[in-house]
């Protein structure tokens, strides 16, 4: 049985979703524009175990080039999975994200102690629950509205990939993850503002493969994978 949200269920709701959400969203177009931790420090992505790139046939791509061709493919993938780790000042939000194109997301999120918080958007049907709680179909509020377009625009959007955003990209440092054999580049924006961090995105076969960035509160880790692959998301019933 599906039932209709109140404001006080929705409010229970908005802050780890949206939170998670920004996390997801700084592979697309918000890595470009903004970040969700306007109060992490300058420069404070960790150094993770990196080494020389193993010697390949083919010549060595530019850096940028490559870097573009990650978003490129993640922009275009038909589907993936992504796994994350977002520390808040409420706890640790652990959870997933399975997406379908063009119009079906599934997730699950669970702060530290807590019920784990599902939801399902087919098209512009939002459905939630938490724990063992019944669904609750929040269709058509303004948080589902404003939701389901930021998802969309995170894995639908190109504006990232216009000539003017990539000269506004400034790749600090571009070496190789040997613990997790992928290029790592880390990012910044040229007119960001001081208190915005870097970004770590590590790219692997031409996709995304993991983000990280540091905050205040910890480290943000996002995986990345089974771009393309095939599986169905349906309305909870």
């Amino acid at each position: 049985m599906i039932c209709f949200a109140g404001q006080n269920d929705m409010q229970s709701f908005k802050k780890p979703f949206i939170l998670a959400l920004a996390v997801l969203m700084t592979v697309g177009a918000g890595c470009l524009r903004s970040n969700p931790q306007p109060n992490a420090p300058v420069n404070a992505v960790k150094p993770v175990t990196s080494a020389v790139r193993p010697q390949t046939k083919s010549e060595p791509i530019d850096p940028k080039v490559q870097f573009s061709m990650a978003q490129k493919n993640f922009h275009d993938a038909k589907s993936f999975k992504a796994k994350f780790t977002l520390p808040t000042t409420q706890g640790v939000v652990k959870g997933n994200l399975l997406y379908v194109k063009p119009d079906r997301f599934q997730g699950t999120m669970q702060i530290a102690g807590g019920d784990a918080t599902d939801m399902v958007v087919v098209a512009d049907n939002l459905y939630m629950r938490v724990g063992s709680q019944p669904w609750l179909d929040v269709s058509g509020s303004k948080v589902s509205k404003q939701t389901i377009n930021d998802m969309r625009t995170a894995v639908g959007s190109n504006k990232v990939l216009d000539q003017g955003q990539l000269d506004n990209l400034v790749i600090i440092a571009n070496t190789w993850d040997q613990l997790k054999s992928c290029d790592l580049f880390t990012l910044r924006l040229k007119d960001s503002k001081p208190e915005l961090p870097n970004i770590s995105i590590c790219v692997k076969n031409d996709f995304p493969f993991y983000l990280e960035i540091e905050t205040p509160q910890g480290i943000i880790h996002v995986d990345y994978y089974d771009f393309n692959s095939v599986f169905l998301i349906e309305r909870p019933m």
